[in-house]
């Protein structure tokens, strides 16, 4: 086996194992997907272990990073598309060639967008609702809270 056919073997497998993974779980691990995580993870064992046995410890470090670097654009692309409504409109667009607009309007309302938002910080176990009462979860470590932390500082200035 090449260099060549194991980076292309690890980029066919990192989409293939991107896909399999979203079958898997859906769930957050704020801000991180677990599927995300999932793939990473499996590429990075499986292609810096044979990457190791046929060819150089140095070449798993270029393994390393580019599987790395994968995961960083599937994030912000997915991201992207996940966060951005206006995003979300294009694709059904375009997926559709043509959409009535009031299809778009019951779709994007206000009830869909904040329950959409509700779910996703409810999946990532960031909030928790209790006799109708939406709060923050406690935790004791939060990237959220740091972010938090981080707007509030910046406030001050």
């Amino acid at each position: 086996m090449s260099i060549i056919q194991l980076l292309l073997i690890n980029f066919l497998s990192y989409i293939f194992l991107y896909k399999l993974s979203f079958l898997i779980t859906a769930k957050y691990i704020y801000p991180f997907r677990v599927a995300d995580l999932i793939n990473l993870f499996c590429n990075l064992i499986i292609f810096s272990f044979v990457t190791w046995l046929n060819f150089s410890l140095n070449l798993v470090f270029i393994i390393l990073f580019i599987n790395f670097n994968l995961f960083y654009i599937s994030y912000s692309v997915i991201n992207l598309i996940n966060t951005s409504p206006r995003m979300k409109i294009m694709l059904e667009i375009y997926n559709n060639k043509k959409i009535p607009l009031n299809e778009l309007y019951n779709y994007y309302n206000y009830e869909n967008i904040l329950e959409n938002r509700v779910n996703r910080l409810i999946s990532s176990n960031q909030i928790e609702i209790k006799d109708k009462h939406i709060s923050l979860k406690k935790t004791n470590f939060s990237f959220f809270r740091i972010v938090i932390f981080i707007m509030n500082f910046l406030k001050k200035f």
